[in-house]
This record gives structure tokens, C-alpha cells and sequence, in this order.
């Protein structure tokens, strides 16, 4: 934030693909999170990875794509107790 102060930031998940969605595969993916089937639709789309953040401890964010890609949580992190996104 401005000034050197800490803003509380939550992230439900976070995917990189090799190109730009369209319009059309962003609705289906927040259709999908609505409803089920989010991770495949993501899958489907050639996501390089997924994060959901939905550990509850430790280091390590893992892909839900099954490629591997694994993220680094930073010393900071907040968890929630719950399913849902963490807070930094």
C-alpha cells in the first residue's frame, strides 16, 4: 500500500495460460465455479498451472493442473481455517 503500509489482500486461486482466454472461457470458468467442475474446465482451457490456496499450513501451493508447478507461500501468509481463499 501507500506509504510503506500492509494491505489485507484474499485470493481465491490464480492459473496462467499459454495464451489469452476469450471472453466466451472466462464465462464458462466463472460459470463453473458457481456450479462444480471449475479445475477441469480450468484443465481443458491448457492452464500451465492452477493455484486454488486452499492449503491449510506449510510452503507449498499446490497445481491442481497435475503438471506440477508448485507455488511458494511467503513467511506472512495468513490461512483461513476454512475452504476459501488466504489472506496476505
Amino acid at each position: 500500500g501507500a506509504g510503506g503500509t500492509s494491505e489485507n489482500c484474499q485470493f481465491a486461486g490464480a492459473a496462467l495460460y499459454p495464451s489469452v482466454l476469450s471472453t466466451t472461457q472466462m464465462a464458462r470458468h466463472i460459470a463453473k465455479a458457481a456450479t462444480g467442475g471449475y479445475v477441469a474446465e480450468v484443465i481443458a482451457d491448457g492452464a500451465l498451472f492452477e493455484w486454488l490456496f486452499n492449503e491449510h499450513g506449510g510452503t507449498t501451493a499446490l497445481d491442481s493442473t497435475g503438471n506440477g508447478r508448485t507455488g511458494t507461500y511467503q513467511p506472512d501468509v495468513i490461512y483461513n481455517a476454512g475452504p476459501g481463499p488466504i489472506r496476505i
